[in-house]
């Protein structure tokens, strides 16, 4: 067998390959002269157009002369007319020199050819001669343009034609992946600028949080419940004596002979009896109330429906400590003082950092937002190419099966 082999061997198949700018002029190399021809053949039979439209037209005059006298033919002798009249009113409608313009001539035709069977029959019947010649002429217009769109649709033309749809196919792909490398890169410098400035606008809400401010919000925690403390621990002090005072009040104001108080007193009195303690201490510097407090006692252990031993006990106790009570007072005021003042640093200072804070955290997040739309903008860029580049081959490929099918050569195509 091995003999044979080498007898009968084919021998191996011969491949030229060229590269894809050289594909376009390879093939006007080997058929450039059959375009020509083709293109030359195209030229003569659109030049013969005007001469086949102006023999249908002197067919429509003949047409249009001719006459039947007899009675019957008179609604042949109506369509002929109408269809003569339409058929020279769409020639003149053309300009002369479109004659040569091969679609205003296929749609001319299209128009001339438009028939109904009952005006057919007509014209047929009584203008059988001149109808024959009608149809002579139209149908070597027709023919013409039949072998006009042939030379164009089939052979060396549309092969030409599909060669350079197909490189401009290929040209665009290459255009549109050089634009979409620039725009990878822009959108890439844009999301690198957008990640520093997430990066600085962080660093900037690190600071705000590290400026010492939430040692100012402990601060004037701390204080308001020292406040409140000092607040509490006065009005638990003058809790015992409430009942005693509100009852010397009420005997004062209802009875004509009551302890004789001045107008001052009694409006210290009614401060006490009517708002929380450490409200009333607080307008009290001159500790009006502490006499009061002690006629207030003496009143109620002369009177045996409101006197309580262990209340006495507490009221004597605040008697004797007021004075201490009143050092709480001044704490108080200081305390209010400074309470005030870290809420207005806080009102000045902190509250406008935090909408900066707040401003920033939306930065922040907008930033993010956009980044995130880079990010699938460039994802989706990306999927693009792949399918664009994945077609390069296939046109490729088809260039070459165009060649090989054209040339009668076994070409294949490269970069």
């Amino acid at each position: 067998m091995g003999i044979f082999n080498k007898i009968f061997k084919s021998k191996p198949k011969q491949i030229k390959v060229i590269p894809l700018n050289n594909a376009l002029s390879f093939f006007e190399q080997m058929l450039g002269e059959k375009e020509k021809q083709s293109l030359q053949d195209i030229e003569e039979l659109r030049k013969s157009l005007p001469d086949s439209i102006a023999t249908f037209s002197k067919s429509l005059n003949i047409l249009e002369q001719a006459k039947v006298e007899e009675e019957r033919a008179k609604g042949s002798q109506l369509a002929k007319d109408s269809y003569v009249k339409k058929s020279l009113k769409l020639i003149e409608n053309i300009n002369p020199e479109d004659y040569t313009d091969i679609e205003k001539v296929s749609n001319l035709l299209n128009l001339l050819v438009n028939l109904t069977p009952r005006q057919a029959i007509h014209m047929d019947f009584f203008f059988k001669e001149e109808m024959m010649q009608i149809s002579k002429d139209l149908k070597k217009i027709k023919i013409t343009l039949d072998s006009i769109n042939n030379l164009k649709t089939s052979g060396v033309i549309k092969h030409k034609n599909s060669l350079n749809k197909l490189l401009n196919d290929e040209i665009k792909i290459e255009s549109s992946l050089i634009s979409y490398d620039k725009k990878i890169q822009e959108l890439e410098k844009n999301k690198q600028e957008w990640v520093a400035e997430i990066k600085s606008k962080t660093e900037k809400l690190t600071l705000l949080e590290m400026d010492g401010m939430n040692e100012i919000k402990k601060d004037l925690i701390e204080m308001k419940k020292e406040k409140e403390h000092i607040q509490q621990r006065i009005d638990n002090s003058f809790g015992p004596a409430e009942r005693f005072l509100k009852k010397f009040l009420y005997s004062i104001e209802t009875t004509p002979d009551g302890c004789a108080i001045t107008d001052d007193q009694k409006a210290i009195l009614r401060m006490y009896t009517e708002t929380s303690s450490h409200i009333a201490f607080s307008q009290d510097e001159d500790l009006v109330i502490k006499p009061l407090i002690q006629q207030s006692l003496e009143y109620a252990r002369n009177d045996p429906e409101i006197f309580d031993a262990k209340r006495a006990e507490k009221v004597e106790i605040l008697i004797n400590e007021i004075g201490e009570l009143a050092k709480d007072r001044k704490n108080l005021e200081q305390l209010a003082k400074d309470v005030q003042r870290k809420e207005n640093e806080i009102q000045d200072i902190w509250i406008p950092k935090q909408k900066h804070k707040k401003s920033l955290n939306k930065e922040i997040d907008d930033l993010a937002i956009n980044i995130d739309s880079i990010e699938r903008e460039i994802i989706d860029i990306k999927q693009d190419i792949e399918i664009k580049k994945k077609k390069i081959p296939l046109i490729k490929e088809e260039i070459s099966n165009l060649l090989t099918a054209s040339t009668g050569i076994d070409v294949e195509v490269e970069e």
